[in-house]
């Protein structure tokens, strides 16, 4: 669904950095959480807002130097009447 994709992007952090620029415009919500892992560690973010295309995530305290800062956004699927996941994106199957 729009504003609803599934996303999962890596970064390789500046030590101190905390914003990172996601390349798709997400919407987090309870039906479509925004995961946060700093070194395989699950961590919380300070704000999420659109940025030029993309979604611009701000976390509360940095990243240690060289730390894979990980995002995990698992999408919402549009589904037909029968609930059965669909795409008008043919290039997506």
């Amino acid at each position: 669904m729009e504003g609803k994709p599934y996303i999962y992007q890596e970064f390789k952090a500046t030590a101190g950095q905390k914003e990172f620029m996601l390349n798709k415009a997400i919407t987090p919500s309870s039906d479509n959480p925004l995961f946060v892992y700093i070194n395989g560690v699950q961590t919380v973010y300070k704000d999420v807002s659109p940025s030029e295309g993309g979604t611009k995530v701000t976390l509360y305290s940095g990243a240690p130097a060289n730390a894979i800062v990980a995002f995990a956004s698992y999408g919402v699927p549009n589904v037909d009447d029968f609930g059965r996941p669909y795409t008008t994106n043919m290039s997506e199957v």
